[in-house]
């Protein structure tokens, strides 16, 4: 029962992903949100997203924690000095993704992660403002629970 719910789960995650991506730069929105404003984008017209589910990385320690609910996303990979939190926005000229920032407080920085399936999950790649790799790519995959990042 559990599979099946986990299965349920990603297909939702899967759809609503590629649902997004689907809208393509110029659908309307509010663009609300640090993330979105600072990078220019609009938050996808419709959106709402999936309910929450839980992905982690697939190496043993599990070193990187994602959350997925609604339009937004919470990425955790301490051992990369990363701390995500962004929502989902389209950029003319970009393929949908999530945009945010990167860290705690006044030092939080923006930042965005590109997401597609890849391998029976997600491919993550965590990229600064100006599109400089700080993470991945990366295959997580759906989770039970929440995941807590492990040691490096």
């Amino acid at each position: 029962m559990r599979t099946l719910k986990a299965l349920g789960r990603t297909a939702l995650v899967w759809l609503a992903l590629a649902a997004l991506q689907a809208c393509g730069p110029g659908v309307g929105g509010s663009g609300t949100g640090q993330g979105l404003d600072t990078f220019g984008a609009s938050a996808p017209a419709g959106g709402g997203g999936s309910s929450t589910v839980y992905f982690a990385d697939t190496t043993g320690s599990g070193r990187v924690a994602v959350t997925v609910q609604g339009d937004s996303i919470e990425l955790d990979a301490p051992c990369a000095g990363l701390r995500f939190r962004g929502q989902w926005g389209l950029l003319a000229g970009q393929a949908a993704r999530f945009y945010g920032l990167n860290g705690e407080g006044s030092s939080a920085q923006p930042a965005q992660v590109r997401a597609s399936l890849a391998e029976g999950g997600l491919q993550l790649t965590v990229l600064d403002a100006n599109g400089n790799v700080l993470l991945g790519p990366v295959l997580v995959t759906v989770r039970a629970t929440a995941a807590t990042p492990g040691g490096c």
